[in-house]
């Protein structure tokens, strides 16, 4: 194990028939200098127990399950616990050592399942534990030694991140180097965020032209009607809504007004094509102007919000800031 690292091991088992075995097998981690985690830790209540040992099997570096006779408490799903654990600590990819009890004849009959149900899952449950590494104990001493043995090979052929006290992390000198990386890098990736991004040549942009069709309905009489616009004018018109965040809705209808407004006397209602509309939303995405926005929103609000990006907020201001006369 590395100097000043702390592992983190995670212990699986039923609980009142191996209280003993677990007492003993919780003594021998801290006497490897590593941090032991299980069901002493849950909570006293249900509410939220499955989530809380996800979040400390997370954090774990290594999984130890230890078996006797007992299946242990059922889930509502109808696995037990222990089995849980074991299925998630697999999906994880977090080592685990299995220890099943060698000789179950020998265990006393209050600390074996007595259901049929039971007993067949157990036996499940072993069988999946023979396809990852296990050992077979039959004493509390015999558990102790083969767990420390297998830990200690574990760690030396598959070390994990573990974890390190702040002040040994790293020296002064050191972090402040770090630290000016992290500024560097943060400079950088602010750089490319408002560059112009890589791979848009051959879509439209700037001042290629986009052919809008709208109607304009008045009264029972509906008039077709197009108008071709830059790319670069349609951002002129909604950019400056998009500067926070803008939904959908907003977004049509601020186009919509832009169109009325250049029909003089209009007293139609203009309704643009919802096709042509997605294409606009689409192409400013594709050229890395807009961004579907990541504000939360009460749970009644369907709309669809977007914002400019970094790149965005750049090409806006440099179409509407009001240049200075030569």
């Amino acid at each position: 194990m590395d100097i000043g690292k702390k592992y983190q091991i995670f212990v699986s088992s039923t609980y009142v028939d191996l209280q003993d075995e677990r007492k003993a097998i919780l003594k021998q981690l801290l006497e490897l200098d590593c941090i032991p985690a299980g069901m002493e830790l849950f909570p006293s209540t249900d509410e939220d127990q499955w989530s809380f040992i996800q979040q400390v099997i997370d954090e774990s570096d290594y999984y130890i399950v230890i078996v006797g006779a007992k299946y242990g408490s059922v889930a509502e799903d109808g696995l037990s616990y222990t089995e849980k654990e074991f299925d998630y600590a697999v999906s994880k990819g977090i080592p685990v050592l299995g220890f099943v009890h060698g000789k179950p004849e020998a265990i006393p009959q209050g600390k074996c399942e007595i259901d049929p149900d039971r007993r067949k899952k157990l036996e499940a449950f072993i069988s999946k534990i023979e396809k990852r590494l296990r050992k077979d104990w039959t004493s509390t001493e015999d558990l102790c030694s083969k767990v420390v043995t297998s830990l200690s090979r574990e760690m030396k052929t598959h070390p994990r991140p573990g974890y390190i006290r702040g002040d040994k992390a790293s020296n002064p000198e050191k972090l402040l180097e770090l630290n000016e990386k992290i500024s560097e890098l943060e400079k950088t990736i602010e750089k490319l965020r408002s560059s112009k991004p890589e791979g848009i040549e051959n879509l439209e942009q700037e001042d290629d032209l986009f052919e809008i069709r709208y109607k304009i309905e008045f009264f029972s009489t509906d008039i077709e009607e197009t108008i071709s616009l830059s790319w670069n004018k349609l951002l002129e018109i909604l950019g400056p809504s998009l500067f926070d965040e803008c939904s959908e809705t907003q977004l049509k209808n601020t186009i919509q007004i832009y169109l009325k407004n250049e029909q003089p006397g209009c007293r139609g209602v203009i309704n643009l094509y919802r096709e042509d509309f997605d294409t606009i939303l689409t192409q400013f995405i594709a050229l890395g102007l807009i961004q579907i926005s990541e504000k939360k929103h009460t749970a009644s609000d369907k709309n669809v919000y977007y914002s400019l990006t970094e790149y965005g907020k750049m090409k806006v201001i440099q179409l509407k800031a009001r240049k200075r006369k030569l």
